[in-house]
């Protein structure tokens, strides 16, 4: 209800808010970590942060099955990021991202967030 009263004043206000409810908010309560749930999900809550959902290349729009940044484990576990974005919700404002790249082949599984 909350993001159609806001979609009645703003569309855009309601897309944004059901990006980062929806999308961003979920991905940290279901995937992230309790030390990344502890952290950042109080910071988007209260407004203090700005997240961000970068999903669209310019190979393939935002088809999720076709995208090409890849994404590699290494030395100490860390996460590198190979890969192209645009039109990025939110992006040149943002404190944290749900970026999306490919752990696996193409179009096999191995989509990870």
């Amino acid at each position: 209800m909350v993001v159609e009263e806001l979609s009645r004043y703003s569309p855009t206000l309601g897309f944004i808010t059901e990006i980062v409810n929806d999308n961003i908010v979920y991905a940290l309560l279901k995937y992230g970590s309790n030390k990344q749930r502890e952290e950042v999900l109080p910071k988007i809550a209260s407004g203090e942060w700005v997240a961000s959902y970068a999903l669209t290349e310019p190979c393939c729009g935002s088809d999720a099955a076709a995208i090409e940044t890849r994404a590699e484990r290494r030395g100490g576990g860390e996460w590198v990021i190979n890969g192209r974005k645009i039109w990025i919700t939110q992006g040149a404002y943002a404190d944290v991202y749900l970026l999306f790249a490919r752990t696996g082949g193409p179009r096999r599984p191995g989509i990870g967030q």
